[in-house]
C-alpha cells in the first residue's frame, strides 16, 4: 500500500477498491514484522522474480 501511496493514489482510495477495512489495515500496519516473517518474504520475492524472469524469456 505504501507503494501506492507514494505514488500519489491515497490509502483510503486503494482499501476501497480492494474492498478492504481501514481498521485493520492499520491495526496491521502497526505490527511489527519478525525476522522470519522478513526472510520469508525476500524468498518469496526471489522465487516470484526467478519464475516470472523464466517465463518471459521462454
Amino acid at each position: 500500500m505504501t507503494e501506492l501511496a507514494a505514488d500519489g493514489i491515497p490509502v483510503a482510495v486503494s482499501l476501497r477498491v480492494l474492498k478492504l477495512s481501514r481498521q485493520p489495515y492499520y491495526r496491521w500496519r502497526k505490527q511489527q514484522v519478525t525476522e522470519a516473517e522478513l526472510v520469508e518474504a525476500y524468498r518469496a520475492n526471489a522465487r516470484w522474480r526467478c519464475a516470472f524472469t523464466s517465463a518471459v524469456t521462454a
